[in-house]
């Protein structure tokens, strides 16, 4: 289907207008697949339905979409019908199609989602094996003159393939809750520490994640150096507790398919040329045949180090508390 563009050009010198006809394709609207598959959670998928070009506004999510799950080795799951609950993030509404069956490593999937009024799409993946992290360093530094905490993440990268890795960093405690006079439970709390490489040279990814592949270090055991925010602010703490809580550094290596590695490089390059009218358009990479997203594959890797020093601080929200500790 095409839509006529009228554009109006004005010309502040002779004060004239010019009428310029143009013909933009209107894509009709397309499913649009999201899922990313773990060994360590069970396989989830999100299904919207695309906007055309002239449309603005959220998604719209699809809950009545039929969706097959088929293992290379012929394992079928049917999906119907998604389930609601918030983001624990956000607290933005997610409606979600939940497979049943957490994934595995060296496996590959194809995914097939169908919906009333859409065409219907598939998209493959396979998944990876989980790396070996070998050690985890943290500290603090200078860095042009001010104190900064750093991460130093250590792992073993196979030579036989090509690997692709997305590496993260977030911050945890334990939060105290009183449930009577003598009875105290204690919930995990993480939030998400803003992070980047201390190598300049490694360059990809954002939102506190770096996005990388093995080329310049195939084969060998590497150490990834990140820099990070030491400030946990998403966590409330009854204040008779905050100077015995314990901090945590969470260090992640997550090896991904090579689906998932273009989506995610593709899709931070399109946000930092946001707001910039100079920069190259970037099309965010799809294996969605017949639709939009991407089903990647991914392994996730993870190392948990007890802050024993004045590395990490806590903002308390409920009554404005900054501790350093423990």
């Amino acid at each position: 289907m095409k839509k006529l563009l009228k554009i109006l050009l004005f010309t502040v010198v002779v004060g004239c207008q010019t009428v310029i006809e143009m013909d933009i394709d209107e894509t009709e609207s397309r499913l649009s697949v999201y899922g990313f598959l773990d060994p360590s959670s069970e396989a989830v998928f999100k299904i919207d339905a695309s906007k055309g070009i002239l449309e603005s506004g959220d998604l719209e999510s699809i809950h009545n979409a039929v969706i097959r799950v088929e293992s290379d080795h012929g394992v079928i799951y049917n999906l119907q019908g998604s389930t609601f609950e918030l983001d624990p993030k956000t607290g933005e509404p997610l409606y979600l199609y939940k497979a049943g069956f957490n994934p595995i490593p060296g496996e590959g999937y194809t995914v097939y989602a169908s919906a009333n009024g859409y065409e219907s799409v598939v998209a493959k993946t396979e998944i990876p094996q989980r790396v070996n992290i070998t050690r985890v360093d943290t500290g603090r530094r200078k860095i042009y003159g001010y104190d900064q905490a750093f991460l130093n993440i250590t792992f073993q990268d196979d030579g036989a393939i090509k690997n692709y890795y997305k590496v993260s960093v977030s911050l945890a405690t334990l939060v105290p809750i009183q449930i009577d006079s003598v009875t105290t439970v204690f919930e995990p709390c993480v939030g998400d520490a803003y992070a980047y490489p201390s190598d300049e040279s490694l360059l990809g990814g954002g939102y506190g994640q770096l996005i990388i592949s093995d080329e310049l270090f195939n084969g060998q055991e590497y150490t990834i150096g990140m820099l990070f925010s030491s400030v946990l602010d998403a966590c409330e703490i009854d204040s008779q507790y905050i100077d015995s809580v314990p901090v945590y550094v969470i260090a992640e290596v997550t090896n991904l398919s090579e689906d998932s590695y273009k989506f995610w490089s593709s899709y931070y390059k399109q946000l930092g040329a946001g707001g910039d009218p100079f920069a190259q358009p970037v099309q965010v990479y799809s294996n969605v045949e017949s639709g939009f997203g991407c089903v990647g594959g991914q392994a996730t890797s993870a190392d948990t180090v007890l802050v024993t020093t004045n590395l990490v601080t806590i903002y308390n929200y409920n009554d404005y508390l900054i501790y350093e500790g423990p």
